[in-house]
């Protein structure tokens, strides 16, 4: 083996060793960005669990608000803004979705306000406040994720292959 590498042309053999650096290079940045952006995954993953357990309680609200009045048009766009909010998986994506959401929540609010008995009532104001008790763990999640994304980033800008590799995404609310 080291008779064939000694007669390898030179050229080959500087071209192979700069594949090899650069593609070291590469994976070294890759495993820093890696190991900075540790703390803040979990925290996503802390945020995404908000998400589906808001998006429950909104299919709850839909489940009422189909019971109390089947034919107003406030469901469609409640059922929407649940789908948009499962499906999203980026930050940018989960806060269009959740804000959405929102918007949506309070729509029902004013649609749903006075239909059916006291204990209607009790239940839909339950389940807002549910929901809008998720949206502020949410909110807290989310600068924490944010905080966590500050390390992340300037890992990120110290990196000469950044270029190779998306920024990560904070979000904005």
């Amino acid at each position: 083996m080291l008779k064939k590498l000694k007669q390898m042309p030179l050229s080959i053999a500087v071209g192979v060793m700069v594949v090899c650096i650069l593609a070291g290079v590469t994976l070294g940045n890759r495993n820093a960005l890696n190991r900075a952006k540790a703390d803040s995954g979990a925290t996503l993953t802390a945020v995404t669990q908000h998400t589906a357990e808001r998006a429950t309680q909104a299919g709850n609200l839909v489940k009422l608000a189909e019971r109390l009045s089947p034919d107003d048009p406030i469901i469609a766009p409640l059922k929407t803004a649940i789908a948009e909010l499962k499906a999203a998986n980026t930050p940018s994506g989960i806060t269009q979705a959740d804000q959405a959401l929102t918007a949506a929540c309070e729509a029902a609010r004013t649609a749903l306000a006075g239909k059916g008995s006291e204990q209607d009532a009790k239940l839909l104001t339950g389940l807002l406040d549910t929901i809008a008790s998720e949206e502020s763990m949410i909110t807290f999640t989310v600068r924490e994720y944010n905080a966590a994304l500050v390390t992340v980033q300037d890992v990120y800008d110290s990196l000469p292959t950044k270029w190779i590799q998306a920024a990560p995404e904070v979000f904005v609310r």
